[in-house]
């Protein structure tokens, strides 16, 4: 139901065309409404499937409001030094305490930078106070750049009602100046924020919205304390990428789906959900000792358990050389790895959870989205991964607190752990639920959260059209406020993720009984 007297012209830019699934939930909520959407694409994704606009396709055909198109390729002279700028300020932000332990998105920040940027932004790290002085450099430079006048007659050409941009936050991102020339024409701007983890793993959000859109407390405190951002102007809505799974049923039997991917029919299985490539690289030698702790295991249990491995659909290469096939018993499956973009790859994707006696993984959505099918979540910290499980803050999201995952300091505990997975699944009830109130759905189970946030949406179209001037010395004060905060901010989730790790009872179910879930914020 609308909030709204009228249709919304909506613009929205996204980084790419792999945002589809996404917010595929959002916008089939805003073209429900009436309202028309112009998606604006700022950049050409390599390494997608064959017919990579299929599910914008499907929408337009549905909706015939909504169109797509590829943003114009932008030549303004000072854009090179704006984007060498931004990613100086997103590197640094990684020499800050509160991304100590961070080195695998250290790495990937300093490898973005220019070459002479490189070298000299690596003698400020060594040094605090040069550092501090550099960062009050480049936010004031940064601060100081012009008005896109191309995405201002983009905008004013198209004349919406509110402008929305996402991710917003990819390491030295143009998409800052789309907010920018937007607000330079009096329009309302939007970010809703993609995915749960991208408030933490990448660049710095160096423009004000009008409302930002998140999905829970956490990504408040995110939102505020390591970006800035005004705590009124961000929104809790929930995990409106995954609206549909609430109400999504299982297309097999547990016979149809064993025998479609290969296993032995009757057979128990876990679902192994692999990890992009910046998390796990070719994690084809932890999938082998991880099979191998189970096949040698003292469980029969364990050593006769269906295994089903489903690569991540952007890290699938190094499966054309490898396998690790047990027929029956162990299978690949989708061999080439599958975006659930489809119906049938959503069916695909659902039955593997849903027919799944639990699902294991190093650190990727599906760890979380398991929550929704009322699956554990089990991984291993194994130390060929600590940068990009303990070293990033969204680990905690899943891995500390309130968090789903059960943690495993190494494979004999992960297949105790499993065993009692296997054997006594309810008491992990629990703690599924209070995750699903506390991240996925913080509204409530029975509130679709695409519906809330497409409410924001109308919310902040409706705001009166106010001509802002570009930001100046703002974020400069912005940088030392969030400097502070994203120190304590880092020190709970290190202190949370310890509490659970470190004694080793810590790593056990949960017996204790928990008090209710918060209010989440409106």
């Amino acid at each position: 139901m609308t909030t709204t007297d009228r249709p919304l012209r909506l613009l929205f830019f996204l980084r790419a065309v792999n945002f589809d699934r996404v917010f595929e939930c959002l916008l089939r909520e805003l073209l429900g409404r009436g309202h028309s959407v112009d998606v604006v694409f700022d950049t050409e994704k390599g390494g997608l499937p064959e017919n990579p606009t299929a599910l914008f396709d499907a929408l337009r055909a549905e909706y015939p409001a909504l169109s797509y198109e590829d943003l114009p390729k932008r030549r303004e002279w000072w854009l090179p030094g704006a984007t060498a700028i931004r990613l100086a300020i997103d590197y640094v932000r990684y020499l800050e305490p509160a991304f100590a332990h961070a080195t695998a998105l250290r790495r990937r920040a300093r490898s973005r930078l220019p070459a002479p940027m490189r070298l000299l932004l690596g003698a400020v790290a060594r040094h605090e106070r040069l550092r501090l002085i550099t960062v009050r450099l480049l936010w004031t430079l940064e601060g100081a750049l012009p008005v896109s006048g191309q995405l201002r007659r983009f905008i004013r050409e198209r004349r919406p009602d509110a402008v929305l941009a996402s991710p917003l936050v990819g390491l030295g991102s143009q998409q800052g100046d789309y907010l920018r020339a937007a607000s330079a024409e009096g329009i309302p701007t939007v970010l809703p924020v993609a995915s749960w983890d991208n408030l933490t793993n990448k660049g710095v959000v160096r423009e004000r919205p009008t409302v930002t859109i998140v999905w829970n407390e956490k990504q408040i405190e995110e939102a505020v304390a390591l970006h800035g951002l005004d705590p009124d102007r961000v929104v809790a809505v929930g995990a409106h990428t995954w609206d549909h799974w609430f109400d999504w049923q299982p297309s097999t039997t547990p016979a149809e789906f064993a025998a479609k991917v290969g296993l032995t029919p009757g057979r128990p299985f876990v679902l192994y959900v692999g990890s992009s490539s910046f998390i796990a690289g070719a994690e084809v030698g932890f999938i082998r000792d991880w099979l191998r702790a189970l096949r040698t295991s003292e469980h029969p249990e364990l050593r006769e358990l269906g295994v089903v491995i489903r690569p991540h659909p952007q890290n699938v290469k190094f499966w054309e050389t490898e396998d690790v096939d047990e027929p029956g018993l162990t299978v690949l499956y989708p061999r080439g790895g599958a975006a659930p973009t489809d119906a049938e790859r959503k069916a695909d994707y659902y039955d593997s959870l849903f027919h799944s006696r639990a699902i294991v993984g190093i650190n990727t959505s599906a760890l979380a989205e398991s929550s929704i099918v009322r699956k554990p979540a089990l991984t291993i910290l194994d130390p060929r991964f600590r940068g990009s499980q303990e070293g990033t803050l969204h680990f905690a999201h899943i891995a500390a607190g309130d968090g789903n995952l059960l943690l495993a300091a190494g494979f004999d505990e992960h297949v105790a752990q499993l065993l009692d997975v296997l054997e006594s699944p309810e008491r992990y009830a629990e703690r599924i639920e209070r995750f699903l109130h506390t991240f996925v759905r913080p509204q409530g189970l029975d509130t679709p959260a695409a519906g809330l946030a497409a409410d924001h949406v109308e919310q902040a179209a409706a705001v009166p059209a106010v001509v802002r001037a570009p930001q100046r010395r703002a974020p400069v004060r912005r940088a030392r406020a969030a400097r502070r905060a994203a120190s304590a901010v880092a020190s709970r989730r290190a202190a949370a993720f310890q509490a659970r790790v470190a004694p080793p009872a810590a790593l056990r179910p949960l017996r204790a009984p928990r008090p209710a879930p918060p209010r989440a914020r409106a």
